[in-house]
């Protein structure tokens, strides 16, 4: 079965049509909460949009996460938090599909120096994780016995 044509007028292949194009990265500015058994309810900031993967940072009431010593924040993003514990932003970038997460979190958001370091951060982060992402890759040599 041929899918209709293009507006150019030429034909379109069956099956991806997408196949082959790289997928592109929007700018988000939302807070989403994960609906997994692992991070069950914890709520997250997304910065990038990839196709159907929100790329963002955690937030978090501990000092430290898997080792590694997380960012205080100044002011708590819940609108009206019940809790007075501190809040922290975790300093690891997180691909989460769009599956597993709710839906926008309305009345989130940052405080005025709160906002300022997290943007900095994720761009810091963002441009860490890009870097790695055109890596080549290293294949090692076997060595002769």
């Amino acid at each position: 079965m041929k899918t209709p044509p293009a507006p150019s007028g030429r034909e379109i292949p069956e099956g991806d049509a997408m196949a082959g194009k790289k997928k592109r990265e929007k700018n988000v500015d939302e807070f989403r909460k994960e609906r997994t058994k692992e991070a069950q309810g914890h709520p997250r900031h997304f910065f990038k949009k990839k196709g159907k993967k929100y790329i963002g940072l955690g937030i978090t009431h501990a000092d430290r996460t898997n080792g590694r010593n997380n960012i205080p924040l100044k002011k708590n993003p819940e609108p009206n938090p019940k809790d007075k514990r501190p809040v922290y932003i975790r300093v690891e970038i997180e691909e989460v599909d769009e599956n597993r997460l709710s839906a926008r979190l309305i009345g989130w958001k940052f405080s005025g120096t709160d906002a300022e370091m997290v943007m900095e951060l994720e761009k810091k982060l963002d441009a860490q994780r890009k870097e790695q992402e055109h890596r080549p890759k290293t294949s090692r040599k076997k060595r002769k016995k």
